[in-house]
């Protein structure tokens, strides 16, 4: 990605208890040195629901295509859980993440597909094909994990939908917060 470049995705936050307690995990996983690499900082842990892209700038016709789509979603709030810390394949580095237990998937999974809905609804073409695998990053590793490791498991109410832009190194900001409601 150039260096200028924003990536423009909805995401999940985890709830501030929630933030603690993945702290506390990650900071226990990586005391372990079980693995090296470029840790995420905190204040940047989500839950990528969906990845819009990365642009060299944010087209405002596209940013209020996206936020057209996030006030179309209609879910309750659910709750996620976070069991494990487990490495993907990466091109340079592997994502270190914590994943979700299977039945957190579901409703990650159907909050997802809405959503890819309403983005083609709004005028966005969005794939959502490709396999959704739930998680969220807490580094970028030197090496792969030859298996996943489990962690006290961190339980976190979604009960907001979240359309963030970043730039590498910098705070995820938030252009638009939606409250999940049935």
């Amino acid at each position: 990605m150039a260096e200028n470049a924003q990536r423009l995705f909805f995401a999940v936050l985890p709830e501030p208890r929630a933030a603690q307690a993945i702290e506390s995990a990650v900071a226990s996983f990586k005391s372990a040195r079980t693995i090296g690499g470029k840790w995420i900082d905190p204040a940047n842990y989500h839950l990528t629901i969906c990845f819009l892209g990365s642009l060299s700038a944010l087209p405002s016709d596209t940013v209020d295509k996206a936020r057209d789509a996030g006030s179309r979603m209609r879910m309750a709030p659910f709750d996620v859980t976070l069991d494990r810390v487990a490495t993907f394949r990466g091109r340079f580095q592997s994502p270190c993440v914590l994943r979700c237990d299977s039945d957190s998937e579901v409703p990650l999974a159907a909050l997802r597909t809405q959503l890819a809905e309403a983005l083609t609804r709004a005028g966005l073409a969005y794939d959502h094909d490709r396999r959704f695998q739930p998680h969220l990053t807490i580094a970028y590793a030197d090496r792969m994990l030859p298996e996943a490791v489990a962690i006290e498991p961190v339980t976190s109410r979604v009960a907001e939908l979240v359309l963030l832009a970043s730039r590498s190194g910098q705070p995820h900001e938030a252009l638009e917060r939606w409250m999940l409601q049935p």
